[in-house]
């Protein structure tokens, strides 16, 4: 599913050396990459502590090569759930440069070109959507979070340009409803806020419709550099105190939705 209720917007033209300055940051993206890579592997079998705060690092390296600054507001959950809005591919950097969280999404996103390579190594749970497989992935859920995985969601459904929060598709919140997980899961709702630097259109940052990667992958490597993101996490919500899963998607719409305007971003109005 994609989003294309908004128009594309039109990309100041780089600079004579910004293409040069780009392959600069995919180097030193590479060599962080390949350093990091190296402990992380040596790592394995020593717990999951280490490795986690080894990937958090690296996403934050990534976005400091790419020249975007980082600043949250509220605290992450140690463990649990959190929902947030879904931007674009960035969105991977972001989330887990900002808390230890692993991301749950569809299986056919393993197979998408470099997305796919970026989420398999951030320990991303792949789950197919098949009602024979849903017992066991909530099991699988379930054992995460008893572990102490912090699980992120992006229940839109899609990417979008950034400036509006899509309703959220409350089948994905039934998981957090069912007899697994209730009594122990908390779903904390996060807003993902793109500030583009001055001289960039507001959707910057957005990735939606038929959007190329590969392009919108070099638009950031030559134009982000001063812009900032703003992650927000609000109060979470005890699974156990809601009545049904449509209220919980409601209250976390509302939540992530109301991060954008407490952010500065200036949400278009509907219609």
């Amino acid at each position: 599913m994609t989003w294309d209720d908004a128009p594309e917007p039109e990309m100041p033209r780089p600079g004579l050396v910004a293409p040069l300055i780009a392959v600069v940051r995919i180097v030193l993206i590479v060599l962080v990459t390949i350093v990091l890579t190296i402990p992380y592997l040596l790592l394995k079998g020593f717990g999951v502590g280490a490795r986690e705060r080894l990937v958090g690092i690296w996403a934050r390296a990534v976005l400091t090569c790419l020249g975007v600054r980082l600043t949250t507001v509220g605290t992450p959950r140690a463990a649990g759930a959190v929902v947030a809005n879904h931007v674009s591919w960035m969105d991977i950097l972001t989330m887990r440069a900002a808390a230890p969280v692993t991301f749950v999404s569809k299986a056919e996103v393993r197979g998408w070109p470099a997305i796919g390579m970026l989420a398999a190594m951030v320990g991303t749970m792949f789950i197919e959507r098949k009602a024979t497989e849903a017992k066991r992935q909530q099991i699988e859920m379930k054992r995460r979070v008893d572990d102490g995985a912090l699980l992120c969601f992006f229940p839109e459904g899609t990417s979008t340009d950034g400036r509006r929060v899509l309703p959220f598709k409350s089948s994905l919140f039934a998981v957090f409803m069912s007899e697994d997980l209730r009594e122990t899961v908390e779903v904390q709702p996060v807003t993902l806020a793109y500030l583009p630097r001055q001289g960039l259109p507001e959707a910057f940052f957005g990735w939606w419709g038929d959007m190329g990667l590969l392009s919108s992958m070099w638009q950031v490597l030559t134009l982000a550099a001063g812009s900032r993101v703003e992650v927000r996490f609000a109060e979470p919500i005890p699974a156990r105190d809601v009545d049904h899963r449509k209220t919980l998607a409601q209250r976390s719409f509302v939540a992530v939705a109301g991060g954008l305007v407490d952010a500065g971003i200036r949400v278009p109005e509907a219609g």
